[in-house]
């Protein structure tokens, strides 16, 4: 008999035959074209359809009968139905039993109907013992050519353990590299008693064993056992068997394929992600983190970042353990660093009856498998990366890959490094630019805030000033340098200084941003800038100001009402092109806050509108007059979060109050803030009042915050007229509508806001969304009308 396996690529074009019997051709003499033609249109159908394939088809050669061969071809698919390849058999039926073939037919069949071993291997299994045999057992060796029964499926559903008896005639196979064909003692004299035994003890009467070989190592091996046949096993039955095992071997060879392609195709996706990953992010420990989750999830049991330091190995960064190094494995880890090189331990290895090396960690399951990559930054060794796994032993090429991820992420520190060193520069710088003090106003108070943009450049050319110019006029700047990083910080700074210098002999805002267009132009060509000026004059309550293409700064009158203070101009850079402008001065009498911001204040959430509507109902709060920082309030009121653009805020707060900030638990601060309290509210009152009800109300509000509120407190004691007004600011998740109107007085639900109005309070209560609550509370106490 000879025949051949065969496999096609999607589209039907043949890429691979393998003999059988190598020494035998598959048909001499002549085909008929007819029949080749007929075998060609089933062939493109089943191609086109992704149809199972069948064909007969004779070899005619001159002085002998016509031979028959079977030609079958299923299609491999993947998990989306998609056609992967075509797999194969051609075999000559002459001499064969119609049921020999079939079973040849049904064993393609079978190994071709999917990409997972331990399917197809028993599907192989029952089609055997349906089609050939009473026992069919399939054993698989592993790399250190240990034996494992993969499959197995017998008639019997009862009886001794024959897959065990049959294993001496298995490695008899194996060591011959030839197939086995054993008889009962009845039909053949058998010399070797372990074969002999293996026979009896697996009650068979025949038995076939063929090895599997991929080159010199042997993968498999097929074994065939009967004693209910009509009769046993001959060698025409060795020959089907060998025709099935090298099918088999095709498939699992097939399968080891895919499956290496899939692993190669995932740790590409692995190492995208991965790198994706590792620059999310400029904060090292972070990045570290990030990985070390990535590994722990789907590449190893427990993953660790080590950095070297006085010859130790410290961890930095676990995850899947928080196990600390074993002794011996870190040392043979440092000592690996130094030579700038990789480990590959494998615990599963055959160590000759002695001990298997320590796992890395000290604590927590064995390790069965283990390895590290080191991490550098620069030339320099910085640690490693060392991943474990419980039950698996990692192959070479998982150590390629850690490798690789060792060199993105040595990438990645080396990058955060570069930038955690030029954002220490850069804050240094923008320290030196910024105002170290602000400017004093004679009734009024002054507060700024600056924070970074959370993007790569961590500071940008976003400014704040506030100059004296002389006893009563101070000068109040707030502009914006295009760009970011080391340029747009000095430009801002020489800008900023530049403005304050010229507005000591300028008075004209416009002037001022006319002549600071010509010096930033002299010494930085083609910069452009944003900018507000404004000079206020506390002894006249006037502002005067001037525009550069800056967002308008929000005047917040007495009575709550919101206006801007409009004026137009282009960017300085740009003024010199467009129409002159003149100078605005207002009268600001009933003002009581006055807020400067830059545009990165508007747009932090990427959507102006709902910036402006934000900054809006901020400005427009009770409780910003009364904060330690309106700024602070604004920035923490309109972004929270990280902003994507540098933010700077000024403001102006004429409201006159005494103001304490402290942490709700600290006891010691809330004591010494009420005792001030009380001495301003001594201070305020008329003699005759008592004001231990106020303190207890001071101290029922604060009190109340601590419950509900962890975190800042601010306190302000505001003398509003006759009446001595408490505001309570904190920064809680504020309170339901219905525990606003009513409270339970006899539970502690609400019982601290009902007692403050028992006490004679006029209490009221300002929600500021995802902010806090501000209490105001109006005293029960009389002011002092006496001198």
């Amino acid at each position: 008999m000879t025949d051949v396996l065969w496999q096609a690529d999607a589209s039907g074009v043949v890429t691979d035959i393998t003999p059988c019997r190598p020494s035998a051709v598959t048909g001499q003499g002549q085909l008929d074209e007819v029949e080749v033609h007929q075998v060609e249109q089933l062939w493109h159908k089943a191609t086109r359809c992704a149809e199972r394939f069948s064909a007969i088809y004779h070899v005619h050669a001159a002085g002998s009968q016509p031979r028959t061969f079977l030609v079958r071809s299923v299609p491999v698919l993947d998990d989306r139905d998609r056609v992967l390849y075509w797999s194969g058999l051609a075999a000559e039926t002459d001499g064969l039993a119609e049921g020999d073939t079939r079973f040849i037919s049904e064993a393609a069949s079978v190994l071709s109907s999917s990409l997972n071993r331990e399917i197809i291997i028993n599907r192989l299994a029952q089609a055997s013992i349906q089609h050939f045999a009473d026992l069919c057992v399939i054993h698989t060796f592993d790399d250190e050519s240990s034996m494992h029964v993969q499959g197995i499926a017998d008639r019997r559903t009862h009886g001794s353990d024959r897959a065990g008896a049959i294993e001496p005639a298995v490695k008899e196979a194996v060591r011959t590299r030839q197939p086995l064909l054993l008889l009962s003692a009845a039909r053949h004299d058998l010399t070797d008693e372990k074969l002999e035994r293996a026979l009896s003890e697996s009650e068979a009467r025949s038995m076939i064993v063929v090895p599997l070989f991929v080159g010199a190592a042997c993968i498999a091996s097929l074994t065939f056992a009967e004693s209910e046949r009509a009769s046993s096993f001959a060698p025409r039955d060795r020959d089907i068997a060998v025709v099935v095992g090298r099918q088999l071997v095709m498939a699992l060879e097939n399968i080891a394929t895919f499956e290496r392609e899939q692993r190669h195709t995932e740790r590409f996706r692995f190492l995208a992600r991965i790198t994706e990953r590792l620059f999310a992010t400029l904060d090292s420990a972070k990045m570290l983190q990030h990985l070390l989750d990535e590994l722990a999830e789907g590449f190893s049991d427990a993953a660790v970042a080590g950095s070297v330091l006085g010859g130790r190995l410290h961890i930095v960064a676990a995850s899947g353990t928080r196990a600390r190094f074993h002794g011996d494995a870190e040392r043979e880890m440092v000592a690996a660093l130094r030579d700038r090189r990789s480990i590959l331990s494998g615990g599963k290895r055959d160590l000759g009856g002695k001990r298997p090396p320590p796992g890395p960690f000290a604590d927590g399951p064995s390790a069965c498998s283990w390895m590290m990559a080191p991490l550098f930054v620069g030339d320099t060794v910085y640690g490693a990366i060392v991943c474990s796994s419980n039950e698996r032993r990692f192959e070479a090429g998982e150590l390629e890959m850690l490798e690789e991820v060792g060199r993105r992420a040595s990438l990645a520190l080396e990058h955060a490094e570069s930038f955690a060193r030029e954002r220490r520069l850069i804050q240094t710088l923008q320290q030196a630019t910024l105002p170290t003090k602000l400017a004093r106003v004679e009734g009024a108070s002054l507060s700024a805030v600056y924070r970074p943009a959370a993007s790569e450049v961590q500071v940008g050319g976003d400014w704040y000033d506030a100059y004296d110019l002389d006893r009563d006029r101070v000068l109040l700047t707030v502009g914006d340098v295009t760009g970011h990083g080391l340029e747009a910080s000095i430009v801002m700074g020489k800008l900023r200084h530049a403005i304050n210098v010229i507005a000591l002999y300028e008075r004209d805002p416009v002037r001022i941003l006319d002549t600071a267009e010509q010096v930033l132009l002299r010494r930085f060509p083609g910069s452009i800038a944003t900018a507000f000026v404004a000079i206020f004059d506390s002894s006249t309550r006037t502002i005067t100001y001037a525009n550069a293409g800056h967002p308008y700064p929000l005047l917040r009158g007495a009575d709550g009402s919101l206006r801007q203070l409009a004026a137009e101009g282009l960017p300085i850079g740009l003024r010199s092109i467009g129409p002159s402008v003149t100078s605005i001065t207002e009268q600001i009498d009933g003002a009581a806050l006055l807020a400067f911001y830059t545009d990165g204040l508007v747009e932090a959430t990427r959507d102006m509108l709902a910036g402006e509507t934000r900054l809006h109902a901020a400005l427009g709060s009770e409780a910003i007059a009364y904060v330690e920082n309106p700024a602070q309030f604004v920035e923490d009121f309109c972004v929270g979060g990280q902003s994507p653009d540098d933010v700077a805020i000024l403001v102006l707060n004429f409201v006159d109050a005494r103001r304490w900030t402290f942490d709700s638990h600290d006891s010691r601060a809330a004591r010494l803030a009420r005792h001030e309290f009380l001495e301003h509210l001594e201070a305020f009152a008329d003699p005759a009042c008592d004001l231990s009800v106020a303190e207890l109300i001071f101290g029922e509000l604060t009190a109340n915050v601590a419950q509900h509120a962890a975190g800042q407190l601010e306190v302000a004691f505001e003398r509003r007229g006759s009446r001595a007004v408490l505001h309570v600011i904190d920064r809680g998740n504020g309170y339901a509508p219905a525990e606003l109107r009513e409270a339970d007085p006899f539970t502690e639900h609400g019982r601290g806001l009902w007692l403050v109005r028992r006490l004679g309070a006029e209490l009221s209560v300002e929600l500021l969304p995802g902010f806090g609550t501000h209490h105001i509370a109006v005293l029960p106490v009389d002011a002092n009308t006496t001198d």
